[in-house]
């Protein structure tokens, strides 16, 4: 005995550290002869690739990776160093740059965290580096305190099984790995257990996988929840409606939203749902009538052209989408997305949801009298004058499908009618390029009036139920469009990204403002806690009397504004900066086009387009096309537009106008309240 002891003492307490794992799958580290415990793998169990490295290491930019370990080689006596990434290519950093090098500890990287907030430092390199091991073994989430992050995996993953959902239901107080599911069910919790309604927001940038993350969020109050009269299936049945008319493929997604929704579910005492209640906000009507390359317009328009039975076909007048304008400027097809079995799913979906035969009748027609209107082109014959050229039957097919008169429907689109106070009514004939612009007008008004009235068509089949009542208990879910930066940014990035700066601001104020003036109150020192603020961003995109929606709205009361106007007219009153906000705006004469800015936003800088500016605001109207397809004879048009105020939406009343800036800034204010 005394000798084994002697050989135990001769060997060190290294040679008796075992690995253990916890419950939650964590490793640990115990040593039986010391009865030392740690997280961290002692040095007698790491093998070779694990030992630290030997000198100075730090995190170096990589274009494809993010951050790259660098091995510093020498530093220069003006603060220069001279890196070595790990493949032997070597870097000299300038001094400025050298400054702002994040040291790099290797025992830091061998043990991905499911919570950032269990790294040894919080960094972005190593929070990158933890995302991405984390990501390699198909953990898509992971924690950050209260926060889950999602990363889009572009396949499917065993994540969302019944038994995953279960496993979740139960799980008690044991601490499960970061989920969709772990947020639905503490939301549902606190429901529950302190009667306040709870809200739940998804964002991130375009492709993230916001959408399946609210599908799936939806499906876990579903099984959980339930209800005595299937009403949360109903829930579910909206998604093929809203995705058929609401999504489209991009660059980045093939099922992108582009509209952004907030969707309320309704809990009676029991913790049962007993309706729902959806609002849209910014649906990306400018799709309709153009899409850039490597994407398509809503999938309704293919689905409707592939899907519908023979019958349809010939009621409607279809061909394939590539006979169509607004559905042929981009190749139709998606890999691994069957059209044909699409629109079945949309009909079921519509039959569950009690549509009537008439309702889906109007609302297909619509579709596809808007297929056909896209199809109308015109030549000039004068000096601002035009005419249909009769090439085809569009102009009669879409007005007989619209069910209007094809002589009102010409006359609306090639000619304006001006009313001057206290003088007649003149009649203004179009260019070619005006009238156009016109149609398009029409097909955009048209589609988001129909895209509204289905989203409340929706919410009057699924109901409140006793949710509906003075103080309702409720589980909202935010699902707003991601953060956009493409090739060319219109008017339509510039409302997404304010969007997104309006939910960072709101993330700011309740997890960095509200939690440091909680420490302060405690008396607990906080000075060295910063965070990047976006007010000054926020406040040059809406703050009265120069913001650029303002300005832009202020522009637009002029009859003969201009995009070029308008970009004159932002680079004048913040081009030389001179105020937090005005720094945030980017005008280069040299580098940027006769109509570019940029604003500093904070997911990057982003350059915009002034070309459509003014023609988006303004939805470029006249009072005659509105009062051209109130006369249709289909009563589900008089329904469409009932509330539509038409003077206060065409150039003829500039000073009262709903602009589309000012309509989205109202929004916003509501929904952050």
């Amino acid at each position: 005995m005394a000798a084994e002891k002697k050989q135990a003492a001769e060997e060190g307490p290294e040679t008796y550290w075992k690995e253990f794992v916890t419950p939650d799958g964590v490793h640990y580290y115990h040593n039986s002869m010391t009865g030392k415990t740690t997280w961290e793998k002692p040095d007698a169990l790491k093998g070779p690739d694990e030992m630290d490295r030997g000198g100075e290491w730090v995190w170096i930019d990589d274009e494809v990776d993010g951050f790259v370990p660098a091995r510093v080689v020498s530093r220069g006596h003006n603060g220069s160093v001279l890196l070595e990434r790990e493949n032997g290519q070597q870097e000299q950093v300038p001094p400025k740059k050298a400054a702002t090098l994040i040291p790099l500890f290797w025992r830091q990287l061998r043990r991905p965290e499911r919570d950032l907030v269990m790294l040894d430092e919080m960094n972005k390199p190593l929070i990158i580096h933890n995302l991405k091991k984390r990501f390699e073994d198909n953990e898509i989430y992971t924690n950050v305190g209260t926060i889950l992050i999602s990363v889009n995996p572009y396949k499917r993953l065993p994540l969302y099984t019944p038994s995953v959902i279960e496993t979740y239901r139960r799980r008690g107080m044991r601490k499960l790995p970061p989920h969709v599911f772990e947020v639905a069910d503490s939301a549902y919790t606190h429901l529950m257990e302190h009667q306040k309604s709870q809200s739940i927001v998804i964002s991130g940038e375009s492709g993230a996988g916001k959408t399946e993350a609210t599908k799936q969020a939806l499906q876990y109050f579903a099984e959980i929840a339930g209800s005595e009269n299937n009403v949360e299936q109903k829930i579910l049945l909206a998604n093929p409606i809203l995705e058929s008319f609401g999504n489209a493929k991009t660059v980045r997604n093939n099922n992108s939203s582009r509209f952004g929704k907030y969707v309320e579910i309704y809990f009676d005492p029991r913790g049962s749902i007993c309706g729902a209640r959806s609002t849209n906000y910014l649906l990306e009507k400018s799709r309709v009538v153009l899409q850039n390359e490597g994407e398509r317009n809503f999938h309704i328009f293919y689905e409707l052209c592939c899907g519908a039975n023979a019958q349809q076909q010939q009621q409607y007048r279809l061909a394939g989408p590539e006979y169509f304008h607004y559905t042929n400027q981009t190749p139709s097809d998606i890999d691994g997305q069957d059209d044909v079995e699409e629109f079945a799913t949309l009909e079921d979906a519509m039959h569950m949801l009690q549509f009537t035969d008439v309702e889906k009748d109007s609302v297909f027609r619509i579709i596809a009298g808007l297929l056909h209107l896209g199809n109308i082109t015109f030549r000039d014959t004068g000096d601002r004058q035009c005419e249909i050229e009769q090439k085809d039957d569009s102009l009669r097919n879409a007005a007989e499908l619209l069910q209007v008169r094809p002589g009102d429907l010409q006359t609306a689109i090639t000619a304006r009618t001006m009313r001057m106070r206290g003088q007649e009514d003149i009649r203004v004939t179009l260019s070619a390029g005006e009238a156009v612009d016109l149609r398009d007008a029409l097909a955009k008004f048209v589609y988001e009036k129909l895209f509204d009235w289905l989203v409340e068509r929706i919410n009057k089949s699924i109901g409140q139920g006793s949710g509906g009542a003075r103080n309702p208990r409720t589980i909202g879910i935010l699902d707003i469009f991601g953060f956009e930066i493409f090739k060319t940014n219109s008017f339509e990035q510039l409302c997404i990204n304010y969007a997104n700066e309006r939910l960072q601001f709101l993330f700011n104020e309740h997890i960095f403002r509200k939690e440091k003036a909680e420490y302060e109150a405690e008396h607990i020192d906080v000075s060295d806690f910063a965070y990047e603020d976006n007010r000054p961003t926020l406040d040059l995109i809406e703050k009265a009397p120069n913001g650029i929606l303002v300005a832009l709205d202020h522009e637009c009361r002029n009859p003969d504004a201009t995009d070029r106007n308008v970009h004159d007219k932002l680079v004048a009153l913040h081009g030389n900066g001179g105020s937090a906000a005005s720094d945030q705006f980017v005008y280069n004469r040299d580098t940027m086009g006769a109509n570019q800015f940029a604003i500093k936003h904070y997911a990057g800088e982003v350059i915009y387009e002034c070309n459509g500016f003014v023609n988006t605001n303004t939805e470029g109207f006249s009072a005659d096309v509105i009062r051209a397809v109130r006369t249709s004879r289909v009563s589900f048009f008089q329904e469409l537009f009932a509330d539509v105020d038409v003077d206060r939406l065409v150039k003829d009343n500039p000073h009262q106008r709903i602009t589309m800036a000012g309509a989205f800034r109202s929004q916003l204010i509501d929904l952050m309240q």
